[in-house]
């Protein structure tokens, strides 16, 4: 299930562009964006040296050597008026919601044609740096930033050329690997998931003790689940902390990435530690039986109330008490397949299924009736 999360967001692109276009409203992705884009117009545009390049045209007009110098004193403070000009426009684009409209076009096109590539799709226009880096492609954003800088009459932002600005969000990535690497989660991880549960019903089935084998199973599930989680959480603190990027834009991408398969972990932990309770539940225990004739004996107790009021289910209790065994393995087929199908699965989607299969377990207990009490 895990890997099959895996599996939507590396080849579906609509999947991935839903899951990643929220970053964009991040203020620390924003000012990673932001900077980036400041850092590709100045490289373009050298204001430094056009203010110098202007003050030294003048000068060399025989203008008085005292104009000359008060101009001179101005000209730190023409650079940062420009610099700062800049940047509040980049900034004032970035955080509005034609960058996040942007950010969505921006991920379609570079998911799309990452999975050309990884495919070895020939005619590709994305391919992975050769210093190993990948990112997001923020072309269509520097033009929207040209295009204000000119209308608030920033002449020089014209200089601009049609280039394209890479937020790196990987680094040291091996292409063949990574081709070799998506060939293999393809293939896998539509089948894997299956397997899995094929393979772990099989092993059950088999068993000589069904209820040990369901619970050694759970628990071999539930310290999986439990290393997965952990190395997530290792990732999220560790990963920040080791690029140079910024660490706040670098931990928004990793919960964006780990997130949603976080959160599948946790639901199969749930269904492990449910089956754990199950198998608990149906031991040769002294709790466990105690409980288990409780609930017996209490249900019991609820239809003797009910017929004492001429209240009983007639045949059809007759009927469920006959089939009560192969109705038990229904409702846990039922609910496994919900664990199974439903998408996405969720920790909510777990406790659903499992309160659900309890309580048409409890309404199967005080319909059946039992041949001692049929007249």
């Amino acid at each position: 299930m895990v890997g099959a999360s895996a599996h939507a967001q590396l080849t579906d692109t609509e999947v991935f562009v839903a899951r990643y276009a929220p970053l964009a409203e991040d203020p620390e992705v924003q000012a990673l964006v932001t900077d980036q884009l400041v850092a590709a117009i100045e490289r373009e545009i050298d204001i430094p040296a056009l203010t110098a390049s202007l003050i030294d045209g003048i000068a060399s007009l025989d203008v008085n050597d005292r104009a000359v110098a008060a101009l001179r004193l101005f000209e730190a403070p023409i650079n940062a008026g420009l610099s700062n000009l800049v940047r509040t426009t980049v900034t004032d684009l970035v955080e509005s919601q034609a960058f996040i409209n942007l950010w969505r076009s921006a991920l379609r096109l570079t998911h799309s044609e990452l999975v050309r590539t990884l495919a070895g799709e020939e005619g590709a226009s994305l391919t992975i740096g050769r210093d190993g880096s990948l990112g997001v492609h923020l072309a269509p954003v520097l033009a929207e930033v040209k295009r204000a800088l000119l209308a608030q009459g920033f002449s020089l932002a014209a200089q601009i050329p049609e280039v394209d600005v890479v937020v790196p969000i990987a680094a040291d990535v091996d292409l063949r690997n990574a081709q070799l690497g998506y060939r293999a989660a393809v293939t896998g991880t539509a089948w894997l998931p299956w397997a899995a549960i094929a393979l772990l019903a099989t092993g059950v089935l088999v068993a000589r003790n069904r209820r040990r084998a369901v619970l050694g199973a759970a628990l071999g599930l539930t310290i999986g689940m439990g290393v997965l989680l952990t190395g997530f959480g290792a990732t999220g603190v560790l990963l920040p902390a080791a690029t140079e990027l910024s660490s706040g834009a670098v931990g928004a991408v990793v919960t964006a990435v780990l997130d949603p398969i976080s959160q599948i972990a946790v639901a199969v932990l749930t269904v492990a530690i449910s089956l754990i309770v199950v198998s608990w539940f149906a031991g040769p225990g002294g709790l466990p039986t105690k409980l288990r004739g409780l609930a017996v004996s209490g249900a019991g107790a609820a239809r003797g109330v009910a017929a004492r009021h001429a209240l009983t289910t007639g045949r059809f209790g007759v009927w469920v008490e006959r089939w009560q065994q192969a109705l038990r393995w229904g409702v846990a087929l039922a609910a496994g397949l919900v664990v199974c199908l439903v998408r996405p699965l969720t920790t909510g989607v777990v406790v659903a299924a499992l309160v659900g299969g309890l309580a048409v377990l409890l309404v199967i207990e005080l319909v059946r009736r039992p041949e001692a009490a049929v007249d």
